[in-house]
């Protein structure tokens, strides 16, 4: 295939949103008549409230950056308590999770992420996260891909996580805090 301005040019399906067919413009460049056209923005996260996690762990806490309806993800700050654990859980999509402050584990592995460490969780996997507690709170940058299954102590699934739980848990922590909600799912 050539680039350029081949009227003949041959079409191929892409691995970008919706299956957009991505052609080569006058330019030569690639570009796509359907894709919108966004900016980017800042968020200024100190602005936002950090949200306990009810009704399942208050040791933590959460600032929604992003909560994404058309990716299904959430990207938000994780603040917790030293010696907090939060209850096991089993994700479908893929989780990152990047170490700001503290130290952390999974009670299934044997490693310890600390500040600078990223992690990446693969789907399909079940653990149980703990903040450290000889190294105080622990804050993480966290994206999380789809739903988030919390499992009680018995297996059970008592429930599921994932932007629309976030955005109604944050929408009801701003009402009865009296804060402004932002808009969290503005794309860029």
């Amino acid at each position: 295939m050539r680039l350029g301005n081949d009227a003949g040019m041959q079409k191929f399906p892409c691995h970008f949103p919706n299956n957009l067919l991505y052609l080569p413009a006058p330019n030569g460049r690639f570009a796509s008549a359907d894709l919108p056209r966004t900016s980017a923005f800042s968020l200024d996260d100190q602005s936002l409230p950090w949200v306990p996690f009810t009704p399942y762990c208050e040791a933590v806490e959460f600032k929604y950056l992003r909560l994404d309806p058309v990716r299904s993800e959430i990207v938000c700050f994780v603040r917790t308590s030293a010696g907090a654990r939060m209850p096991q859980r089993y994700h479908y999509g893929r989780i990152i999770t990047y170490t700001v402050e503290g130290s952390w584990k999974f009670l299934e592995y044997d490693w310890i992420a600390g500040p600078g460490s990223t992690v990446f969780e693969p789907p399909a996997l079940a653990h149980t996260f703990q903040t450290l507690e000889e190294k105080g709170q622990c804050i993480t940058l966290n994206i999380i891909s789809g739903d988030v299954i919390l499992l009680s102590a018995g297996g059970d699934a008592p429930a599921v996580e994932n932007w629309r739980s976030a955005m109604h848990r944050y929408l009801a922590y701003c009402e009865r805090a009296s804060v402004q909600p932002t808009d969290l799912t503005v794309s860029a």
